[in-house]
């Protein structure tokens, strides 16, 4: 076994542990789907974060071949961020189901903005880990800083308004979705 698979078992496995909240979440709604009011940015933002896990597990792949000595530093760089995403998708479900009505729009208004501030810390853990793993200049941070601005309004703003919630999620959907249609990363 390789340094780099060694080190890949541990963040697969929280990676995993996101799929699955994300799929266990998933399944669980549809198995009272007569009781749940569905909230569109709500269900956008699953769409998104099983898209960043995916994507996650896909492109740390390059680190098999960019990394030459393996730290634990440059281990727990990498780490962090399935963290971050395992804890989005805890957040986007309720921690019990038995309500009678499960409100998707009530949920997702009650915990956007930690939500947003995980989101958050997923953009800004990556800029130095882009620095400092990837040798990728400062400069070539300017998509991460625009979208770590971004996500900064939800985390401060506190708004029911559906113009902004449908707007943001919409927005970061597109924005991954650009991402892998303009990068295409490539095993």
């Amino acid at each position: 076994m390789s340094q780099f698979e060694y080190i890949m078992v541990l963040i697969s496995l929280i990676l995993g542990l996101g799929l699955t909240q994300l799929l266990f979440g998933v399944a669980n709604l549809l198995t009272r789907w007569s009781n749940v009011k569905v909230y569109l940015p709500h269900a956008i933002c699953i769409v998104v974060v099983f898209g960043l896990h995916v994507q996650e597990w896909w492109v740390n792949y390059i680190y098999s071949y960019a990394i030459e000595t393996w730290h634990f530093s440059v281990f727990f760089s990498l780490l962090v961020y399935p963290i971050f995403l395992f804890i989005m998708a805890r957040l986007l479900f309720p921690l019990s189901l038995d309500a009678k009505i499960i409100d998707l729009k009530q949920f997702y208004l009650a915990n956007y903005r930690s939500f947003y501030f995980f989101g958050l810390l997923l953009v800004l853990t990556s800029i130095p880990k882009n620095i400092l793993l990837l040798d990728m200049a400062i400069s070539d941070q300017a998509n991460h800083a625009l979208l770590a601005s971004i996500i900064l309004i939800p985390v401060v703003i506190r708004t029911d308004k559906n113009w902004f919630h449908y707007g943001l999620s919409i927005m970061m959907f597109l924005t991954g979705l650009l991402y892998v249609l303009i990068f295409n990363p490539r095993l």
